[in-house]
């Protein structure tokens, strides 16, 4: 006797639960077959598989999420970080703007958005979208590290050097803000202070 739908949908949440990402990905899509309609288990498999690295083919699946429900935020997100994992940046910027434009109020899409912006090199965008991260989220780490980094790029080090050292109060095992908290202190010619800095961060590597 086939499985049910709920079966299916059961056992796959508890196969994605235990760390089984292609058996889970396997059932999501058995369940898929039988229930077209149900949007979430689309979102769930495309999750799937961008974090076993199959980007284009989570791309394929949230567009499909999108085509059942145009306003589901997880799918706008989850399609926004697949198309950055791709490489293709300037359509992962439209995509984060899309979900800020249903939620302005999200530090995630504002992080990954001047992460992308970044790496275009459009700092003065990007030093906007963590500035409006940290104001919603201001224990948000990465984005300290994020924003320390654009400074560092305008010589600006001791602003860089309060952005790394309130990433690291934050999150102190930081590897990436401890080596930039070491190239801060050497910019400024506090040699000592960098230099145990660079050996905390090879620790901490």
């Amino acid at each position: 006797m086939p499985a049910s739908p709920e079966s299916l949908w059961s056992q796959a949440v508890a196969l994605q639960r235990s760390g089984r990402t292609a058996e889970a990905a396997a059932v999501y899509r058995q369940f898929i077959a039988l229930r077209p309609d149900v949007v979430e288990a689309r979102v769930n498999l495309a999750n799937l598989l961008s974090a076993t690295g199959a980007h284009a083919d989570a791309e394929a699946v949230y567009r499909e999420a999108l085509a059942l429900r145009r306003d589901l935020p997880e799918a706008r997100f989850g399609l926004a970080n697949a198309l950055r994992a791709q490489g293709r940046l300037e359509e992962a910027v439209a995509a984060y703007r899309a979900v800020l434009g249903q939620n302005p109020a999200n530090p995630a899409a504002l992080y990954n958005l001047g992460s992308t912006l970044q790496a275009l090199g459009q700092q003065d965008q990007a030093f906007t979208a963590f500035s409006r991260a940290l104001a919603l989220k201001p224990a948000f780490a990465p984005a300290h590290n994020n924003l320390g980094m654009l400074h560092y790029d305008r010589a600006e080090w001791d602003k860089a050097l309060v952005c790394f050292s309130q990433a690291l109060r934050l999150q102190p095992g930081f590897f990436k803000a401890r080596n930039n908290l070491g190239m801060a202190l050497h910019k400024l010619g506090r040699l000592t202070e960098a230099e145990a800095a660079f050996r905390e961060a090879l620790r901490l590597k």
